[in-house]
């Protein structure tokens, strides 16, 4: 089923009075559906990061990932601002991991993108 018809089917359901089970049980569709459209616009979206050319300081870098890790935590909009202007830095020291991190970020994924950034610290210290 798409977006468009899932959502149809609730708002017809919805308009009709239909059975409150029916109506939860479209809902669900309509949020699994919903899911996959955002899944699929993230990836798509997603920008390929510029390569850095110069080394990297990494007592600045943790600095940057605490306050970071920190911001998101507190679902701060700064995190979004943050994440934007430390993008090739971020990038150097993330690695492949950046693009995702910084994609949850430009989502409002605060939460996500916070866990990711504790995994890594876990990983890498």
């Amino acid at each position: 089923m798409t977006v468009a018809a899932a959502a149809g089917a609730v708002l017809s359901a919805l308009r009709s009075d239909g059975e409150t089970a029916e109506i939860c049980r479209l809902g669900v569709v309509l949020v699994e559906e919903l899911g996959s459209l955002v899944d699929a616009i993230r990836q798509a979206t997603v920008l390929p990061l510029a390569p850095v050319d110069a080394e990297v300081d990494l007592s600045r870098a943790a600095g940057v990932i605490q306050r970071l890790e920190r911001l998101l935590e507190q679902g701060d909009i700064a995190a979004g601002h943050l994440a934007a202007d430390q993008a090739a830095l971020l990038s150097a020291v993330l690695g492949a991991a950046a693009g995702p991190l910084l994609a949850r970020i430009e989502a409002y994924d605060y939460e996500s993108a916070a866990a990711q950034l504790r995994e890594w610290r876990g990983q890498s210290g």
